[in-house]
């Protein structure tokens, strides 16, 4: 014989089911165009040397790896090594965009560009590379994309 508890525990079976299996999917194509502004974005303000732009886009907790170079560590390591590399009075940088990536749930992707990077060397010469370059972001709490992770090659 079917109780009203057999029932109600089977009622109650299936709505937390339902509720686990709603469609929690995203708009692929409307994150990853978002995700790329933010890059371009972030790209933007270091071509540009604007410190306080660039800044805008990183995360608290954030982990840079500059070639042959100790890593920096946390936001105002990364502040102190952007500031002194726009002393430079030769210092100038050029992103091309070559791809992007989002994980399924939305909430981190990367991104690659080719970098051209001038500056002057400790030689005095002022030199340019071309550096291979990906950033790995994650959304913060208020739904905004922030670097976690710089690491770029020649």
């Amino acid at each position: 014989m079917i109780t009203f508890k057999r029932i109600f525990s089977l009622f109650l079976g299936v709505m937390v089911a339902a509720c686990a299996a709603q469609d929690t999917s995203i708009d692929d194509e409307v994150e990853l165009a978002q995700l790329e502004a933010a890059n371009e974005a972030f790209t933007g303000a270091i071509s540009g040397m604007d410190l306080e732009g660039i800044m805008s886009w990183i995360a608290e907790d954030a982990i840079f790896y500059p070639p042959a170079s100790e890593a920096l560590s946390g936001r105002e390591s990364v502040r102190d090594f952007f500031a002194a590399a726009m002393s430079d009075p030769s210092a100038s940088a050029e992103f091309e965009h070559l791809s992007a990536y989002l994980s399924e749930d939305g909430s981190m992707g990367y991104t690659v560009s080719m970098l051209s990077y001038t500056y002057t060397a400790p030689d005095g010469n002022v030199t340019t590379d071309l550096e291979r370059d990906l950033h790995i972001w994650r959304k913060d709490g208020s739904d905004s994309w922030k670097l976690v992770l710089d690491m770029w090659n020649k």
